[in-house]
């Protein structure tokens, strides 16, 4: 009971960015689902080396955290995601994916995206991407394979 407190009081004072890592800590499954809040940043996943799934959908996030950059500490997302859920934020450049070289499904759909780029580092491991209401005009090309 002590801990649903805790996360409700830490959630209810800190929901303009994600400061939870040590929360998460506390589950036992690999899966974080965060949808449907007024999260803006993403941060304190880099040290859950097992996360596999996120869903930080419906929220008001504008950047996907890139590393170090700038003087700036950003953190990266862990390099273990297969599936990451961005679908209704405000996220206007796929960036920072780089280094999720396991990710197999990324959601993006009903964001501020006008072209495709970030992705190179998915081309063998993408299986499903959701694009769906951006504005995007095309995809230049860069998964069509003979």
């Amino acid at each position: 009971m002590i801990l649903i407190q805790t996360i409700s009081f830490f959630v209810c004072f800190h929901f303009h960015a994600i400061f939870y890592t040590v929360i998460l800590f506390y589950f036992s499954e690999p899966n974080v689902d965060l949808a449907n809040n007024k999260i803006k940043d993403i941060k304190g996943l880099s040290m859950l080396s097992k996360l596999r799934k996120v869903d930080l959908g419906a929220n008001r996030i504008r950047i996907i955290p890139q590393g170090i950059s700038g003087g700036d500490e950003e953190e990266e997302l862990p390099k273990s995601l297969e599936e990451l859920w961005l679908g209704k934020n405000k996220i206007e450049m796929i960036q920072g994916l780089q280094n999720l070289t396991n990710l197999r499904r990324l959601d993006v759909q009903a964001n501020r995206l006008t072209t495709i780029e970030g992705l190179t580092s998915q081309v063998d491991t993408l299986e499903e991407l959701y694009l769906s209401h951006n504005a995007v005009d095309n995809t230049g090309g860069m998964w069509c394979k003979s």
